[in-house]
């Protein structure tokens, strides 16, 4: 009985020990704030598409993965996928996507972009300022982990050890290098911005980016976010500058084929140079 109580009370302790580690220390955005900041903004912005970007509430799993479909083409992806494959690159950039989707809608704000059909255009996933993520935290979230299906095949073909070591450099670098340079800084921090392939090339990147800095405007703080080479350009002309270029190194195996190296830009939208 007694051995009883103590497990019941060692279970109780360690739910109450996780519920106070994981509890959400960021607001959640209204509709109307969102509406208010883009009145007071100072941006010309397309106003039939502006007017149409919501606080998401949830998405259909089809949502994530054209979002995910979106991104598997991206360099990124090719670099970490072993084969270079599109379904390699489209699966694993899905189940990454969904991580950092679930990540944002915990501890922050999906913005949506629809059509008159109710179609999903894009989104981007926000983290409040002032909230600093920790490990454990995108843990919860299950953030850049090895697909079953990927591990499964990767131990049929021995190749493994490569996309493990791509991915662990990949998220565990970036976390560092963010969690440093803003340890004292409070910050809006995109962790998605993504626009489905049928909809690129329409505006849809840049209202969302628009409403992103909009809120930027009325908070008074900077905006950080990370990107591939590719996309540094569109990044540039709306103001940001990058800080940082990490190289991701691949520690030399024997037991591996030689990995490239990798570059990712973190790139900073500094309010009080707007202003």
């Amino acid at each position: 009985m007694v051995l009883f109580i103590i497990a019941l009370l060692l279970i109780i302790g360690t739910i109450l020990a996780l519920h106070i580690l994981f509890r959400r220390s960021a607001p959640k955005l209204t509709d109307q704030q969102l509406k208010e900041a883009l009145t007071k903004s100072e941006k010309k912005m397309k106003t039939e598409l502006s007017e149409k970007v919501k606080i998401n509430k949830r998405l259909a799993a089809e949502e994530k993965n054209a979002i995910g479909q979106a991104f598997a083409s991206g360099i990124d992806y090719q670099w970490i996928s072993y084969h270079n494959l599109h379904n390699e690159c489209l699966r694993l950039a899905t189940d990454n996507i969904n991580s950092a989707l679930n990540c944002g809608s915990i501890y922050g704000d999906i913005l949506e972009l629809r059509n008159d059909q109710d179609k999903l255009l894009g989104l981007a996933a926000l983290a409040h300022p002032g909230h600093n993520f920790t490990y454990l935290q995108y843990a919860r979230s299950m953030g850049f982990k090895i697909p079953y299906y990927m591990r499964r095949k990767a131990k049929k073909e021995g190749w493994g050890e490569v996309v493990t070591a791509k991915l662990n450099l990949f998220s565990t670098d970036i976390m560092k290098f963010h969690k440093e340079h803003f340890k004292k800084i409070d910050h809006w921090y995109v962790m998605i911005l993504g626009v489905v392939e049928s909809a690129q090339g329409q505006g849809v990147g840049s209202t969302l980016l628009d409403c992103v800095l909009a809120l930027a405007h009325q908070s008074g703080h900077p905006v950080y976010l990370e990107c591939h080479e590719d996309n540094v350009k569109f990044y540039q002309k709306r103001g940001f500058k990058t800080i940082k270029v990490l190289t991701i190194k691949p520690k030399e195996k024997k037991s591996l084929p030689k990995l490239t190296e990798f570059d990712f830009y973190c790139m900073l939208w500094d309010n009080k140079k707007e202003k």
